[in-house]
């Protein structure tokens, strides 16, 4: 990446300083994981954002500000419904706001592998179900994390709590689609 190639790829000609536009990069990346679905593509795109993005400031030698803090998610229960469903968005949710707390490089770098990882969890725990042909199920369609929830309290008061209770019964039309979007997404994660 040339100076010029990195000047554009900041936008600098918007800001005042080499550090504004990074600042403004950075605040962006940190608004579309807040604001979009979780889908590992996205995420990837982001991540592989990020690595343009400190390449440019080497080219430019802004210097790159690096934080200590160290990022822990919760291991999702694989056997119960809510209570896995709990962890996954209390990590998800613990991740974005040291975001809103501290936004840098690294902090930005570990909380996407942080996302991918817990995504890559939750999208295993869940059964298979078959795709029919003219189905078409969008990755970036993720079920509102409220109705997510309603579902699975429904579930429970079936006395459908485990995720081996699914296999038995006739799946709600929005969680069935949830559950096929999780198992592309777990497909996904299968080939890398």
């Amino acid at each position: 990446m040339t100076r010029q190639e990195a000047s554009i790829f900041l936008r600098v000609e918007e800001f005042e300083t080499f550090e504004e536009a990074l600042e403004f990069q950075l605040f962006e990346l940190k608004q579309q994981l807040i604001s979009k679905p979780c889908v590992p593509q996205l995420l990837q795109a982001r991540l592989s954002k990020l690595k343009q993005l400190k390449e440019a400031c080497l080219v430019l030698e802004i210097e790159i500000e690096s934080t200590d803090l160290e990022l822990k998610i919760n291991t999702l229960d694989s056997s119960n419904l809510i209570d896995s469903f709990n962890l996954y968005q209390k990590n998800k949710n613990l991740i974005l706001a040291q975001l809103s707390c501290n936004l840098t490089f690294d902090l930005l770098e570990m909380a996407i592998h942080f996302l991918l990882e817990n995504l890559k969890a939750w999208s295993k725990l869940w059964p298979k179900i078959a795709i029919l042909e003219d189905e078409n199920i969008l990755l970036s369609k993720e079920l509102e994390s409220m109705e997510f929830y309603q579902v699975l309290k429904e579930l429970n008061k079936s006395n459908i709590i485990y995720f081996s209770d699914l296999n038995s019964i006739q799946l709600p039309p929005n969680l069935s689609n949830e559950i096929k979007r999780l198992n592309l997404i777990n497909a996904y994660f299968s080939q890398y």
